[in-house]
């Protein structure tokens, strides 16, 4: 208890003041309570920006009354500098605040520790305590510039009585509550792009940042840290959380702004940072295309080719050019007259022999040029070749023209569009293969134009294989585009987002300096070979599995002259369709199914759905390969009256789970983290044979060493700090949730605000218990229904049941959208 004074019997010196308010700093204890405090210290925020001083003023409001306190405020010394400590309330002199009724005020500033500490107390002996609202006192900081990540602007101990203390007139103790003002601060810590360095390099005190880069550069992303956690970052008018990379940026020619905006917590100052990227003009002078009204040139067009050389008889007096650049900043003349790119030139007169045509491109650049050279020989009038119909001599190559070819129709949002593709249909022995090729420059135009989302290729037929072509660069524009390619036959759809076909690493892969308008992409729709119809149903037999339509084959290749790449793995799923003949029942179809490398086939995530008249089978996969769709019905006898029964059974009829013999599941035996990673690599339909870094206690010989690469592969798992996996150990339902909502990611499910983890978690009465690492993961999953708590208790540190893992994973896949409900 604090030395109490009457100052009529015995005065108090200076020094005795000071010892006083020394005394109840050091001995008063604060008393936590969930009852309302007995005062309440409010401490406004940090307001303003680097360089500027700010004032936070300190107050109370006691529930009753308060005759004494003591409070240390720490202060980031790396981010303020204490300047003073001015007294609202209290006299700060050691003499005259004995006979002053608003008692003593002491104070001091302890600049190498980043604190400082206040004390006060009524001198008379308790007649004049604080009993209302009042101002205490106002510190006055410097914000320097050398703001560092992480620091707690201001804070204080409440649970050191040295630090924090209260009494009131009677010398009791007052329990405080402490209120923190939100910070004011509106500064980014660092600023960086995905596209290099910024100039100047970033600086707190900098607002305005420079970049150039170089036009094959389309695209950048801008990732800013904010200083203050609740400050409210914009890009582009974009909310974007601190530390995370923002949308895609698209980068046209020229200057691009990108305002990034910061905002305090409290509302008081907004920040303005602003980027400017220069992406350099195109350096690219070539053509894409080039015809002629009366013939094909030779030889065959090529970009890197220039010279052409095309016959006509002597009846032909006039002929066009219709050219089409690569770059559609280029500007494109024929014979020295400006001509839009893809429109035909103004009527050129021939003369007998020799006509050169001239067709030069400029680039965006203003410097380079390329220019083409057509010699048009024209015969003279005895001239014995030319050809009544149309007027042109056999140049000297030819082609041989498929069997048939013809202009076709294709999609495009829902709309149909005439002449933007051809098709061509090849027999080779008793294969029928149909090839639909999109025109570049039209398709092009369009999706530039209109902003076109969805291209759909319908080919209708008994083809054995049918292939949509397109090149490289459609493909990339595309993936700016955030477009999807649609194949549809009539027994089977690929639908395929261009961002999955990765054309970047495709082009890496087919060499360096690739032009991306010289690689071939196919995405193929085809009836297997007879050797892996057979394949599967040897499998399908010795599994006791019925398999109820034919496979279907499908891939992506991409092909730059004799070289050829074959995309095998996506980074989220692909959906393709199978059409359910007639006569087959839906309600006989289990799950779909892949086949794998070794003649074995696994679960792929699979629903049957109605779509018009007919029953489809839509798979979702992250491979590419041949599919089908099986009957595989299980039924366990030990869940018949289990809550999990629908679960398990479900599960395991598509392959999924494996009972501990054939009529038992074992639904209340605890599962390890081996077993609960192999469930989940299954249920995502995810391919084995993918390397990684193996941890330290799984071995290359362990049955799940196959499945753990996977996982690790797809960041479903990260393993704990000493590098292990424990494979063997029994896994919690908070580390199942760490997995579960990495999985969620994968499967694209709704994403969690990381605000509202608290919120939500608090519904659970043993919340405590889920451990900071786990706790935004089990909110997570919570929230999106996959883990389900029981009487008010989520049990993080329970391990996970086996019929737990079946409706984790099976509820899972259907909050993804993934398998039926």
């Amino acid at each position: 208890m604090p030395v109490r004074n009457k100052c009529s019997s015995t005065p108090w010196t200076g020094l005795g003041v000071l010892l006083f308010l020394i005394t109840i700093m050091l001995i008063h204890p604060f008393q936590a309570s969930a009852a309302p405090a007995g005062a309440q210290v409010f401490i406004s925020p940090v307001t303003g920006v680097v360089g500027q001083q700010a004032d936070v003023v300190v107050s109370i409001a006691p529930s009753s009354e308060v005759a004494a306190y003591g409070l240390q405020i720490n202060y980031d010394k790396n981010v303020l500098e204490a300047v003073s400590i001015t007294p609202k309330y209290g006299n700060p002199s050691e003499t005259e605040c004995v006979n002053d009724n608003n008692g003593c005020f002491q104070s001091l500033i302890h600049a190498a520790s980043g604190s400082l500490r206040a004390a006060w107390f009524d001198v008379s002996g308790g007649s004049h305590p604080v009993t209302t609202t009042t101002e205490l006192f106002t510190v006055r900081f410097m914000i320097k510039s050398n703001i560092v990540s992480g620091s707690k602007l201001l804070s204080v101990d409440t649970t050191d009585p040295e630090k924090l203390n209260a009494t009131d007139a009677s010398g009791h103790n007052v329990s405080v509550l402490v209120t923190i003002g939100k910070s004011g601060l509106a500064d980014l810590i660092t600023l960086s792009t995905s596209t290099g360095d910024l100039t100047p390099a970033f600086n707190t005190g900098i607002r305005s940042y420079h970049q150039n880069v170089a036009n094959d550069t389309l695209q950048t992303t801008v990732t800013a840290v904010v200083y203050d956690s609740s400050a409210t970052l914009t890009i582009r008018g974009i909310t974007t959380a601190s530390g995370t990379a923002s949308s895609p940026i698209t980068l046209a020619t020229g200057d691009n702004t990108i305002p990034i905006e910061v905002k305090a917590a409290d509302g008081s100052y907004t920040n303005l940072y602003t980027l400017i990227i220069n992406r350099a003009p195109s350096t690219n002078a070539q053509l894409s295309s080039l015809t002629t009204s009366i013939g094909a040139v030779n030889p065959q067009f090529s970009p890197s080719t220039t010279s052409y050389d095309l016959f006509v008889g002597t009846a032909i007096q006039t002929m066009t050019v219709t050219a089409s650049v690569y770059d559609a900043s280029s500007q494109l003349s024929v014979n020295g007259v400006s001509v839009n790119s893809g429109s035909e030139s103004d009527a050129i007169r021939l003369n007998i022999g020799t006509n050169t045509i001239s067709i030069s491109v400029k680039a965006q650049d203003g410097v380079n040029t390329q220019t083409y050279t057509l010699n048009v020989r024209r015969a003279a009038s005895n001239t014995s070749t030319t050809s009544s119909s149309t007027g042109t001599t056999a140049a000297p190559t030819t082609t041989q023209a498929p069997s048939s070819s013809s202009v076709v129709e294709i999609i495009i949002d829902g709309v149909k569009q005439d002449k933007l593709a051809t098709a061509q249909t090849e027999k080779n022995g008793d294969i029928t293969t149909t090839k639909i090729i999109l025109e570049q420059d039209k398709v092009t135009t369009k999706l530039e134009n209109d902003s076109s989302k969805i291209i759909t290729i319908p080919v209708s037929g008994n083809s054995d294989v049918v292939v949509g072509q397109l090149t490289g660069q459609l493909v990339k524009l595309m993936e700016m585009k955030e477009a999807v390619l649609e194949i549809k036959t009539d027994r089977a759809s690929y639908t395929l987002p261009a961002l999955q076909m990765k054309i970047d690493d495709i082009s890496a892969k087919l060499g360096s300096n690739v032009q991306l308008q010289d690689i071939i992409i196919n995405v193929i729709i085809s009836t297997p070979s007879k050797e892996t119809v057979d394949m599967l149903q040897k499998a399908a037999n010795e599994t006791g599995v019925k398999l109820e339509v034919a496979p279907v084959t499908f891939e992506v290749t991409a092909t730059l002259g004799d070289k050829k790449v074959e995309v095998e793995r996506f980074n989220s799923y692909a959906e393709r369709t199978i059409t359910l003949p007639d006569g087959v029942d839906a309600s006989q179809i289990t799950t779909g199914v892949v086949l794998n490398p070794d003649g074995s086939f696994t679960h792929v995530p699979t629903k049957v759905i109605k779509q018009g008249n007919h029953d489809n089978a839509i798979i979702n996969s992250l491979t590419n390969s041949t599919y089908t769709v099986v009957w595989s019905p299980r039924i366990f006898s030990d869940v018949s009256t289990h809550w999990s029964k629908q679960d398990v059974n479900d599960m395991a009829s598509r392959l999924i789970i494996q009972g501990v013999s054939k009529d038992s599941f074992a639904p209340d035996e605890a599962i390890t983290r081996a077993e609960f990673i192999t469930i989940m690599v299954r249920s995502l339909g995810i391919k084995h044979g993918l390397v990684a870094a193996l941890p330290s206690d799984v071995r290359k010989d362990d049955w799940y060493t196959d499945t753990v690469a996977t996982a690790l592969s797809y960041q479903l798992i990260s393993g704990y700090e000493d590098g292990s996996f424990r494979p063997n150990q029994t896994i919690t339902r908070a580390e199942a949730a760490v997995i579960l909502n990495q999985a969620s990611k994968l499967a694209k499910l709704n994403a969690f605000q990381s605000g509202d983890t608290t919120k939500l978690l608090q519904n659970f009465n043993d919340n405590q218990m889920i451990a900071d690492w786990a706790k935004q993961a089990m909110a997570a999953v919570v929230s999106n229904g996959i883990i389900q708590g029981d009487q008010q208790k989520i049990m993080p540190q329970d391990n996970v049941t086996r019929a737990q893992t079946a409706a984790m994973m099976r509820r899972l896949l259907q909050k993804a959208g993934l398998i039926n409900n």
